[in-house]
């Protein structure tokens, strides 16, 4: 291990968080379900979507979005 003063600004301490990864933007959610963010936002909306908001983005895990998708999806009425 590096001493903390002998580091370069390129040796950063390594941070595994998996769960930054798992998180979609809407423009991803878009191009996986083949639609619009528009129609990506409006099922947010209505909770057919779980997102997580981090200040003002709006982010949806991909677990949820796979949960949404095997449960059968969801009713457009």
């Amino acid at each position: 291990m590096v001493p903390r003063g002998d580091r370069t600004k390129t040796q950063k301490p390594k941070v595994d968080n998996v769960a930054a990864l798992d998180l979609l933007t809407v423009d991803e959610v878009a191009s996986t379900l083949r639609t619009s963010r528009k129609a990506v936002y409006h099922r947010i909306a209505r909770g057919q979507i779980p997102a997580v908001r981090l200040g003002r983005s709006v982010f949806i895990r991909r677990s949820d979005l796979a949960n949404c998708l095997i449960a059968g999806g969801w009713n457009d009425g």
